[in-house]
């Protein structure tokens, strides 16, 4: 799965931490690795991005 910002800033939090990702940046998670990870908007201006990866069926997943 990867994700590239298309307009604003986002927080990444994974399980090493967090990284600040702007517009034209990406970041990618390999297959089969477990990480935890979310993306927060802490402005108050939007932040828009794409994401492409699938899912298994057993995968957890928590939706705020």
């Amino acid at each position: 799965m990867f994700f590239y910002v298309l307009l604003g800033e986002l927080t990444l939090i994974t399980d090493e931490g967090e990284a600040i990702l702007s517009a034209g940046q990406a970041s990618g998670f390999p297959a089969g690795e477990p990480n935890g990870h979310c993306l927060y908007n802490h402005s108050d201006q939007v932040a828009t991005y794409l994401e492409i990866g699938d899912r298994l069926s057993s995968d957890p997943v928590l939706l705020l």
